[in-house]
């Protein structure tokens, strides 16, 4: 049984990996998919330097593990970054920029307004009051609420479609 573990080939690791991959497909743990690519690693090592001791090998898995989990962490935080920039996903953000009609009054810069197929609460940054008719640009979101300034309305668009996309 000894000479099983001081004898350990690419094929141990490569099994090993296999093994904590379908652990860590089970468990949400990021943890386990690194150290099954830190015994990736040490196979190909392995493949490439075949003198390598077995306590090398464990030196080296608990070593490239922590690297690797690190690695991971830096690396989903940078694109976690990027997503969280990018607020066309966000719910009413991609409102902003539209222009609408108001189909009711602004009574103290409150009101609701239909967009597509849904109603949503506006009000305007210095609570003044809109009537209906006008058209409106919505200019920011907080929360579930779309901030909307009075649109100047353009001669040359007379006629034109009140809904425009940004």
């Amino acid at each position: 049984m000894a000479q099983y573990f001081i004898e350990i080939t690419y094929i141990h690791w490569l099994s090993f990996a296999m093994v904590v991959f379908i652990i860590a497909s089970l468990v949400i743990r990021s943890f386990l998919i690194c150290a099954g690519v830190a015994a990736i690693t040490i196979a190909i090592i392995l493949q490439l330097l075949t003198n390598v001791e077995w306590q090398q090998q464990y030196i080296i898995f608990v070593i490239l593990t922590p690297l690797y989990w690190v690695f991971y962490i830096v690396l989903s935080n940078i694109k976690y970054k990027a997503e969280s920039k990018n607020k066309h996903n966000i719910y009413g953000h991609q409102y902003i920029g539209r222009t609408t009609c108001l189909k009711e009054d602004l009574v103290n810069g409150r009101g609701c307004v239909a967009i597509d197929d849904n109603v949503w609460q506006v009000r305007t940054k210095d609570n003044s009051n809109i009537s209906n008719g006008l058209n409106v640009k919505i200019v920011d979101v907080i929360q579930t609420t779309l901030i909307i300034e009075k649109q100047i309305p353009n001669i040359s668009a007379i006629g034109q479609p009140t809904l425009q996309v940004k």
